[in-house]
C-alpha cells in the first residue's frame, strides 16, 4: 500500500514509499519494531501468567510497550495510503491491493486449519466448517488484523476523498473528536469499576468505527505530514509517561484480582493508541536513513508473511517445550521465532507459484529482492568481483 503499495507491514501495513515515490525511511524501522514486538507479546504470554517477581515485573514493562505494534501498523498504513494518489483508483484497488490481502489471508488460514487438524487431533468436519466460516471468521487468532486492514482498504478510496476534501476546519473538528473518545476512554479506565459504567456513552461508543482501529489509521495521515515538529525530549517524557501508567496500572489490577490483567493493553484503546503516537513522531522526526543491512531490508521486505506464519511456529515449538520458562529466556526464544519464521518466509518467496499467494508479494520483486534466488546471485557477484571491489561497494 503506499504509492504502490505492496505490503511489507507486519501484521501488514503501508508499503515503503511515499506519494511521491520517496523512500520514507522511518516507516523501515517502525515496521522492524512493531514486527519484533508482535513476536515478542505472544512469546511472552506464558510469563505473565505466572506469580508476580521482578521477572513478571520486566515482562510486563516490556509487553506494555509490545502492544503499539498494531496502532503502528494501522499509521503506518494510514500515512502512505491517504498520501497516495493511487488510493482513488478503484481497478489499481481490486486488481493489486485487495488480492494482496486476500490470497495471503486464504492461505495462512488453510495452513492454520491443516496443522491444528494434525497437531491437536481436531475432528476433521470441525476443520472443514472452520475453513468454510473464513470469510466471516478467522481461522486462527492472529488473522483478525487481516478482516480489518481489508475492511479498511475497501474504504480507502473514501477515505481518501474524505481527508483530501478537508479544510483546517474540518481538520480540527475530526482530530478533536477522535481526542474526545479516546480521552473519555482513558479517563474512564483509570475510575473505580463503579464509576465507569458513568462514563460509557452510546454515542462514543458507535463512533468507534472498525473497532476503535480506524482512529489510528486516520491519525497516522495527519500525523505524518505534521510539519511543525515537537522536541524528542518532550516526547520520550510524554512517552515513558504513558508508558508507566500502562505498566502500573497492569501490576495494579493484576494484583487486584488474582490473576493477569490487560485491561489497559487493547491495542484499540486510548492509553496504547496515544504511546504508539508518540513512537511514531519520535521515528519521523529522527530515522531519516533506511537500514543498510541486506538481513534487516529483508526482514521489513518480509514482515507481512513473518506476521502471518510466526504464531504457527510458537505453537511448534511450544509442542517441543520450547518456551520461555523465565524472563532470561525471552530473548533467545524470541530470536528462534523470528529466525524460523523468517526461514520459511524467504522460501515461500522463492517458490514461483507459492510466493504471491503466501507472501502478498509478487514474484518479480520475490526474486529480486528477499528470495534464495537474489541472496545467491548477490553471494556468487560479489565472489566474481573479489573482495577489493566487493568490500568498496558495501
Amino acid at each position: 500500500m503506499s504509492g504502490e503499495a505492496h505490503l511489507t507491514g507486519a501484521p501488514l501495513s503501508a508499503a515503503p514509499n511515499g506519494a511521491g515515490g520517496q523512500r520514507v525511511c522511518c516507516f523501515d524501522w517502525l515496521r522492524l519494531f512493531a514486527m519484533s514486538c508482535v513476536i515478542l507479546m505472544h512469546a511472552a504470554s506464558g510469563l505473565l501468567r505466572k506469580e508476580l517477581s521482578p521477572g513478571w515485573h520486566g515482562t510486563n514493562l516490556l509487553v506494555s510497550l509490545c502492544f503499539t505494534a498494531v496502532p503502528l501498523f494501522f499509521m503506518i498504513s494510514g500515512s502512505l495510503l491517504l498520501s497516495s494518489p493511487r488510493s482513488a483508483d478503484l481497478k489499481h484497488l481490486w486488481r493489486r491491493r485487495i488480492p494482496r490481502l486476500v490470497l495471503p489471508l486464504l492461505f495462512w488460514s488453510a495452513a492454520s486449519l491443516l496443522l491444528v487438524w494434525r497437531w491437536d487431533a481436531s475432528p476433521l468436519g470441525e476443520i472443514l466448517k472452520s475453513f468454510l466460516a473464513i470469510p466471516s471468521t478467522p481461522a486462527y487468532t492472529h488473522l483478525w488484523y487481516m478482516y480489518t486492514l481489508i475492511a479498511i482498504y475497501v474504504l480507502s478510496p473514501l477515505l481518501y476523498a474524505m481527508v483530501r476534501g478537508m479544510d483546517r476546519a474540518a481538520e480540527r473538528y475530526l482530530l478533536g473528536g477522535i481526542a474526545a473518545i479516546l480521552g473519555l476512554e482513558m479517563l474512564r479506565m483509570l475510575l473505580p469499576g463503579t464509576v465507569q459504567g458513568y462514563l460509557e456513552l452510546d454515542l462514543f461508543t458507535a463512533l468507534r468505527f472498525l473497532n476503535g482501529h480506524l482512529f489510528p489509521f486516520l491519525l497516522g495521515f495527519f500525523l505524518f505530514r505534521r510539519e511543525k515538529k515537537i522536541q524528542n525530549w518532550k516526547l520520550i517524557v510524554l512517552a515513558l509517561f504513558f508508558l508507566g501508567v500502562i505498566t502500573v496500572e497492569t501490576w495494579l489490577k493484576t494484583r487486584q484480582f488474582g490473576e493477569y490483567s490487560a485491561a489497559f493493553l487493547q491495542q484499540n484503546g486510548g492509553w496504547e493508541i496515544c504511546l504508539a503516537a508518540l513512537l511514531f513522531l519520535l521515528a519521523k522526526q529522527n530515522l531519516h536513513r533506511a537500514p543498510r543491512l541486506r538481513l534487516t531490508r529483508e526482514l521489513v521486505r518480509l514482515s507481512l508473511p513473518i506476521y502471518l506464519v510466526h504464531p504457527l511456529v510458537i505453537k511448534g515449538l511450544w509442542r517441543l517445550k520450547l518456551w520461555p520458562r523465565r524472563f532470561l529466556h525471552l530473548l533467545p526464544v524470541f530470536l528462534l521465532i523470528l529466525a524460523i519464521s523468517w526461514l520459511i518466509s524467504k522460501t515461500l518467496a522463492s517458490v514461483p507459484g507459492l510466493c504471491w499467494v503466501s507472501t502478498g508479494i509478487p514474484w518479480a520483486e520475490a526474486r529480486e529482492s528477499c528470495s534464495w534466488q537474489a541472496s545467491f546471485r548477490r553471494l556468487f557477484r560479489r565472489s566474481d568481483q573479489g573482495p577489493g571491489k566487493a568490500d568498496k561497494e558495501r
